[in-house]
């Protein structure tokens, strides 16, 4: 199956098939308590042992996918923005190579670049979901970014997912960009501790950012899930949040918050319409990113989604 066959997440997932054919170690894998309260040393241990995994899973999707397509759109340039999308990527895939060489050979660096887009698209598809949340669509509306500035948006929220999946544990990228982040969390108030209802919507924010994007994919592994969930669990404790719980908890919850709290398709309200404009402002941001297909990303967005968005 080729990324194009693949139509993302269900619009009512079905939690059983996700279990079906598991080995008990695997059983046990998904519904093993994720560690979230660890000591630095075995935080550190715990953070390279799932980006492991996560390369490896990077690394599968680079060698399947169209990487010519990518090295195609790099070269088409239509208008201003595209422009500056191209001069915003020079530095991020400047730093993935030179990343990339100080562990592998020359000959893997298309490989790997091929899994970051790959990640990317997946990143994008899920990020149409947050503009589903009438809490999340207001943060947005605060910063103004995805009205104004899409494209620089979406390039952040790239780099600090690829930063946090490649680099180690206490290098300084990761932790700037953590920084970085809490701040922007802290002056737009997007997600707090403050009550349940926040903690709940840092958590799905999380979980959309790492795992909503992978786990649409039909052949992720149960050594896969787990990585991804626990490396979401343990960057959101070095952000100052605890999330908790194994794997299949957190699916659930992934899919019970997005039942309850997702806008109603037929909501005539102003702020569903302001959405819809967001999400729209995204799709066009999409087509100014060389490195991604906007076609195969709207693929992945389920049926639910497109409707309450106005995307088909």
């Amino acid at each position: 199956m080729n990324n194009l066959e693949w139509q993302g997440a269900p619009d009512k997932p079905c939690r059983n098939s996700s279990l079906s054919g598991l080995s008990a170690d695997e059983l046990l894998l998904l519904s093993g308590r994720l560690p979230h309260d660890l000591d630095p040393l075995a935080m550190e241990q715990a953070w390279h042992n799932y980006q492991v995994v996560i390369e490896r899973f990077m690394a599968r999707m680079g060698s399947e996918s169209a990487m010519l397509e990518s090295m195609k759109r790099v070269m088409l340039v239509r208008n201003l923005g595209g422009v500056l999308a191209r001069v915003a990527l020079i530095p991020k895939l400047g730093n993935s190579i030179l990343y990339v060489l100080k562990k592998r050979r020359l000959t893997e660096i298309v490989c790997h670049l091929a899994g970051e887009c790959a990640l990317m698209e997946l990143s994008a598809a899920a990020g149409y979901r947050t503009f589903c949340f009438p809490n999340l669509v207001r943060g947005l509306l605060k910063t103004g970014k995805m009205r104004d500035y899409s494209v620089e948006r979406m390039l952040d929220t790239f780099e600090f997912l690829n930063t946090m999946m490649q680099y180690p544990f206490n290098d300084p990228r990761v932790l700037a960009q953590i920084e970085r982040t809490n701040k922007l969390h802290a002056r737009y108030k997007v997600a707090g501790k403050a009550n349940p209802a926040a903690q709940d919507l840092f958590k799905y924010i999380a979980l959309n950012m790492f795992y909503v994007g992978p786990r649409m994919r039909t052949d992720l592994t149960p050594e896969e899930r787990h990585a991804i969930c626990g490396l979401t669990v343990l960057v959101s404790k070095r952000m100052g949040h605890s999330i908790e719980g194994s794997v299949l908890e957190l699916e659930a919850f992934i899919d019970d918050y997005e039942a309850s709290q997702m806008f109603d398709r037929n909501d005539p309200g102003q702020l569903r319409r302001q959405a819809v404009e967001i999400a729209h402002a995204s799709t066009k941001a999409l087509e100014q990113i060389p490195t991604i297909l906007p076609a195969r990303i709207h693929g992945y967005v389920p049926h639910s989604v497109k409707k309450i968005l106005e995307l088909e």
